[in-house]
């Protein structure tokens, strides 16, 4: 399932974006993977042009991916990390990595147990509460 996710917050008067789209697949052998699968397209990151922000992308998809995991009808998908879009001017490594998170959640039609939290840095908090590392 392709799927994708679009922050743009602001906290304390300043604005972060992040926009990031995935795709899982799922595995029969009951595992979780994360690659990255990202293509260059236009106005699209890299790991050759800024792998700062695929390096983040990724890192949200495996906490997802981990998080996920744990769930008891958890059963195994490749997510792969399909395009990463930043503004220079408003993004930031923790709002791709939480972008990545609820993309790959919303993937997995999990996303309406998360949201975002700012407590000087964003965050994936669980909806029970407590961040999820």
């Amino acid at each position: 399932m392709l799927a994708d996710y679009r922050f743009f917050k602001v906290a304390h008067g300043k604005s972060a974006f992040a926009w990031v789209q995935v795709e899982a697949v799922n595995r029969p052998d009951g595992q979780f993977t994360v690659a990255d699968d990202t293509t260059g397209e236009l106005h699209t990151i890299t790991k050759q042009n800024h792998p700062e922000w695929i390096n983040a992308a990724l890192n949200g998809c495996r906490r997802a991916a981990a998080w996920l995991g744990t769930m008891p009808w958890a059963h195994g998908f490749d997510i792969r990390l399909k395009k990463v879009q930043v503004t220079l001017a408003d993004s930031r490594s923790d709002a791709v990595e939480c972008a990545a998170f609820l993309a790959t959640a919303k993937a997995l039609c999990r996303d309406e147990y998360v949201h975002i939290d700012f407590d000087g840095a964003w965050k994936v908090i669980a909806s029970g509460g407590g961040h999820i590392d």
